[in-house]
């Protein structure tokens, strides 16, 4: 007798292709995001024999790798920085052949006729310049070789950007003794003294100074009435003509709570409060409207008032105030109020 052998229908042929498509789909994820681990582990891996090598260099020569003014700026993928003495680095090749013009900052390293530090540059397993996906390391240095950085993004593990002890939440940093608190502007490669710098500004003419910048690497914190003696506004207005403007990491922004609070839990950190969103007294704690830092990629700020900022933990002057509430405001530069608002990024 013939069995009649029962073929499977279309629609269960087009589930088995379902199931199918759905495991390959999990499978690749989880083999990327493995990839992505396996790249993280060599970076931080690379990162810890530079950070021996760089202290070795160090203790022989009494200073970290660094070139001149004019050094720096001849080499690609180099840019010098004039206030703090910063030649900041892409490090994309590890050729560092005598005949190479354009060797590394740290190919030192492996030439030193003093001592062979690495045999040879680690590189960034992806070492791509790619806009907005640049994974390559950098390295600064700061006060001619007194202190450095370097810096590189991490694919997948945010834990160990988050607690390598740096300044920027977004990168994976080692650094010298006393170099927590530098930074580096990955994206230019160029070190900075701290996460957060402020200055006076004019917003339009020259009432204040030199004009506020106008290419967004710079945020508003605070308009004033003047340079000095003043009453205060918050950014989105437009009746007065100073301004305190700040540069900081990417995720930095300031916003403006009308009788709101900043809250901690959404990255919203307090620098002052206003009496109203214009023509204002500032204070502590009296008033109801708040002027918050705010990061969006989960670093954290504070902000104090006090007589004098930490400038060695990192703290930068904002703006001077008469008193800690009820208070007019002034620039940092100007001598008349001892009130200092000192905010830290970490």
């Amino acid at each position: 007798m013939k069995i009649k052998k029962r073929a499977f229908t279309l629609t269960e042929i087009l589930v088995i292709i379902t199931i199918i498509v759905i495991l390959m789909g999990v499978v690749i994820v989880a083999t990327e995001d493995s990839r992505k681990l396996a790249r993280d582990k060599r970076r931080m891996s690379d990162f810890a024999g530079y950070q021996v090598a760089l202290q070795e260099y160090y203790a022989k020569h009494k200073k970290y790798p660094s070139l001149s003014k004019e050094e720096c700026n001849s080499v690609p993928g180099c840019s010098y920085n004039e206030d703090v003495k910063s030649c900041g680095c892409d490090i994309s090749s590890d050729n560092c052949d005598s005949s190479n013009p354009n060797r590394s900052i740290l190919c030192v390293l492996t030439t030193d006729p003093q001592n062979k530090y690495l045999e040879k540059l680690p590189l960034d397993p992806i070492n791509d310049t790619a806009e907005n996906t640049k994974y390559i390391y950098t390295y600064a240095s700061y006060n001619d070789g007194k202190d450095y950085k370097m810096a590189v993004p991490l694919e997948k593990d945010k834990q160990a950007m988050e607690n390598d002890g740096g300044s920027d939440t977004a990168l994976y940093e080692i650094f010298s003794t006393m170099g927590a608190s530098l930074a580096i502007n990955y994206w230019t490669g160029v070190g900075f003294q701290n996460p957060l710098q402020c200055n006076l500004c004019s917003v339009s003419g020259n009432t204040c100074g030199n004009s506020c910048d106008t290419t967004g690497k710079k945020k508003i914190v605070l308009k004033m009435s003047g340079p000095s003696n003043a009453h205060a506004e918050e950014p989105s207005q437009s009746n007065y003509n100073c301004a305190i403007e700040c540069s900081g990491p990417a995720d930095f922004n300031v916003a403006f709570k009308s009788s709101g609070s900043c809250e901690s839990n959404q990255k919203e950190f307090q620098i002052l409060k206003l009496s109203a969103n214009t023509n204002a007294h500032v204070g502590k704690s009296t008033y109801a409207n708040s002027l918050c830092l705010t990061r969006s990629s989960g670093g954290t700020a504070n902000c104090r008032i006090t007589d004098k900022c930490n400038s060695t933990a990192g703290e930068v002057c904002v703006v001077s105030i008469s008193n800690d509430d009820n208070a007019h405001v002034a620039s940092c530069d100007d001598n008349t109020y001892n009130k200092k608002v000192c905010c830290l990024i970490k």
